[in-house]
């Protein structure tokens, strides 16, 4: 069984009372190159006993300052970046039960919510790639203490009618995987469900593959994009999408500063 999780970037590290920030090859980084230069130097001198004119200080306090600020913000919502074909946002109404929100042309997806999972979570799919019969679902989990947001796509044809639908939708932040069948949407509407909407739990509330019917999705490589055709009539199709939340832009690694600003220029011994 696949896991899977979230990946932070960066660490957080301390080096001789040095501040600066780290991107995955654990070199300093910065937004802008006089910022870059600034820190490598401050780092440089430091741990060779020198320090540098205040005008460096400067520069880099200020970037640091800026990045202190972006780094204690609370994780970005993810979001719905594109949706073509059928696909379409729209707000949901209070009750999505089968019969309640009915449409032969689109497909509907909303965002539920963004919380950490107090569980190890139960995907019905985790894999990219096509998946057009039901021998090639490949179950998951996420583990417990991952945040994670999830988003759901609704089809139901009005008075039953039988309707076939192709669609996409992109997001910002990785698919970690989805639920397709009843009982694990079932199972799910508390904790990943949108707050105040009611769900129903009809039996054909789920994805049917092939070969026992004409529904498929697919995963991109990329995790960020998925397409679906769905075919519905008597029973509603819906899809549960979870995806990773959105990192801080110039989520780093930073070391803490302590001492650097108010340091004397030493000359090396």
């Amino acid at each position: 069984m696949s896991r899977a999780r979230t990946a932070g970037v960066g660490e957080i590290t301390d080096s001789r009372n040095a501040v600066f920030l780290l991107n995955n090859d654990g070199l300093p980084f910065a937004w802008s190159w006089r910022a870059r230069v600034s820190l490598r130097r401050i780092v440089q001198h430091h741990e060779n006993g020198i320090t540098l004119p205040m005008r460096y200080h400067t520069v880099a306090s200020a970037f640091v300052a800026g990045a202190i600020a972006a780094l204690s913000a609370s994780p970005a919502l993810a979001d719905i970046i594109e949706v073509g074909g059928a696909a379409v946002v729209a707000e949901p109404p209070s009750n999505i039960a089968l019969n309640q929100w009915e449409s032969d042309t689109e497909i509907r997806g909303f965002f539920e919510r963004q919380t950490t999972l107090l569980a190890d979570l139960e995907l019905n799919h985790v894999n990219t790639g096509l998946v057009d019969h039901e021998s090639l679902l490949v179950p998951g989990f996420i583990s417990a203490g991952t945040a994670v947001q999830s988003y759901l796509f609704h089809a139901d044809s009005v008075d039953g009618f039988d309707a076939l639908l192709s669609g996409y939708v992109v997001f910002d932040a990785p698919i970690l995987g989805v639920l397709i069948k009843t009982a694990s949407m079932n199972g799910t509407d508390d904790f990943l469900g949108r707050p105040g909407v009611t769900y129903g739990n009809s039996p054909g509330r789920r994805l049917e593959l092939p070969p026992g019917s004409l529904d498929t999705f697919e995963i991109s490589a990329d995790r960020m994009r998925l397409d679906f055709t769905l075919k519905f009539g008597a029973a509603y199709d819906e899809i549960r999408i979870v995806t990773a939340v959105v990192p801080e832009p110039g989520s780093l690694a930073l070391l803490s500063l302590m001492g650097l600003t108010g340091a004397r220029r030493r000359r090396r011994a």
